[in-house]
């Protein structure tokens, strides 16, 4: 299992960074090796399925995601399908005031099997 974790306060306030992450359907425009992304499945106001096509080269994967949200508070992404044992990622955003955020980030992840595909 690999993690990474990083936290940083940004001149931004927890609307603004809340909105930019939970946009899922944006991806494409700022992640590199995100070729592709889009809502497959709303759940509810705060819960929603989406499906990530990311690759490099002549490699790409798509992988389906849980995404369960908090406005303006935290957004938690679990895979659900795709070539991962495990994939999981949080964000949690912390307004110090009304210019200035705290972002708490988090992902672990552990790929399948390359001969169990």
């Amino acid at each position: 299992m690999h993690k990474y974790s990083n936290s940083i306060v940004l001149p931004f306030n927890a609307r603004q960074l809340y909105e930019i992450v939970i946009d899922v359907e944006s991806y494409p425009e700022f992640l590199p090796w995100c070729l592709s992304s889009r809502i497959v499945k709303k759940i509810d106001d705060n819960n929603f399925d989406a499906e990530l096509t990311v690759g490099y080269k002549a490699i790409d994967e798509k992988y389906i995601s849980r995404i369960q949200a908090e406005y303006e508070k935290k957004i938690i992404s679990k895979a659900i399908s795709g070539p991962f044992k495990s994939l999981d990622s949080s964000w949690y955003f912390k307004n110090i005031d009304k210019k200035q955020c705290r972002v708490d980030f988090m992902i672990e992840y552990q790929f399948k099997s390359f001969f169990s595909r």
